[in-house]
C-alpha cells in the first residue's frame, strides 16, 4: 500500500521511507546501492532525524555514501546563490530561512504548521463557493493542486532585486509539495 511516510515536516514511518528509498535507488535509478553515493536533504528543523537516517542508508540500504544538506542551502546552490531566503511550503510545513554567505543562522528561521495540502483545501473551498460549485471529485481536486503549484512556486533570490535582475521561478521545490 502505498503511503506518505512523513507528517508535517517530520518521517514518520520509518519502515515505509526505508522502502521508498530503496524503491528510487534501485528500481528506478536502476542502481547498486553498495556503488552509489547519496545526497538526502532536511529540513531546518529535522536535525533529531539525521542519526536514523544515516543508520538506515548505510546499514539497510547498504549505499557507499551519504551526504546530508539542508534543503534551503541546496536550493540556492542550484541557483548559484550563496546569500538569499529561501520560504519552502511543503505538504504540511512552510518554512522561511534566511541564507547568509552560503550560512544559516537557525534563530532566523521560521516554521508554520501549514502547507501545500492547506493551501489546496482552501483553494478548493473557494471554488465550490464561487465559481465551481459541486467540485469535489479526486480529478478536480488534482486539477486545483496543479493549478496551486503552478500559482505560487517561485524563488527570489534577493530581497532586494539587483539593477536588471528579475526574481527567478523555480520548480527545484515542487517535489516536496
Amino acid at each position: 500500500m502505498l503511503k506518505y511516510p512523513n507528517e508535517f515536516g517530520t518521517i514518520s514511518d520509518w519502515d515505509h521511507m526505508e522502502r521508498l528509498w530503496n524503491h528510487a535507488i534501485k528500481d528506478k535509478l536502476n542502481a547498486n546501492p553498495k556503488e552509489s553515493y547519496v545526497l538526502l536533504s532536511e529540513g531546518p528543523f529535522n536535525k533529531q532525524e539525521r542519526h536514523a537516517k544515516c543508520e538506515r542508508m548505510f546499514e539497510k540500504c547498504g549505499v557507499a555514501g551519504l551526504y546530508l544538506e539542508m534543503d534551503a542551502l541546496s536550493v540556492m546552490r542550484a541557483h548559484g546563490e550563496t546569500t538569499g531566503c529561501v520560504l519552502d511550503s511543503g505538504h504540511g510545513v512552510t518554512t522561511c530561512v534566511p541564507v547568509v554567505d552560503g550560512a544559516i543562522n537557525p534563530k532566523a528561521v521560521n516554521r508554520w504548521m501549514f502547507g501545500g495540502r492547506d493551501v489546496t483545501a482552501d483553494l478548493i473551498k473557494l471554488l465550490q463557493e464561487g465559481a465551481w460549485p459541486g467540485a469535489s471529485h479526486k480529478a478536480e481536486i488534482e486539477v486545483f493542486d496543479d493549478m496551486k503549484k503552478e500559482m505560487f512556486t517561485w524563488l527570489s533570490t534577493q530581497a532586494q532585486r539587483r539593477p536588471g535582475r528579475r526574481a527567478t521561478r523555480s520548480l527545484v521545490d515542487q517535489t516536496s509539495n
